[in-house]
């Protein structure tokens, strides 16, 4: 992948970015089809404002991939397993430790 330099990346429309925070800074840049990719690979290391801010780039990296033709096989199927693994924690009771019945 090419090195996007900070010139270039601050001449680049924020419709260029998955996601903008509150405070301006443009993350997940997905231009082109190997920053589209490489996003993919890096979304679960960013950290969001809010569930809805988190969808919105979600979908919109989404949106990059299929315009970019990249089938994100292993993206969904992270994104399955985080849903997945939030979901069960919040109804199953943690394992008693094997010392506790001492």
């Amino acid at each position: 992948m090419a090195r996007l330099k900070a010139g270039r990346r601050a001449r680049l429309p924020d419709s260029a970015f998955a996601y903008i925070d509150a405070r301006g800074r443009r993350r997940l840049p997905v231009h082109d089809k190997a920053h589209v990719r490489n996003a993919l690979a890096r979304f679960s290391q960013v950290t969001f404002e809010n569930d809805a801010a988190r969808e919105r780039a979600r979908t919109r990296l989404l949106n990059a991939a299929k315009k970019f033709r990249i089938v994100p096989v292993g993206f969904i199927t992270g994104q399955l397993q985080l849903a997945r693994g939030l979901s069960s924690r919040a109804r199953i009771a943690p394992w008693p430790t094997p010392l506790g019945n001492l």
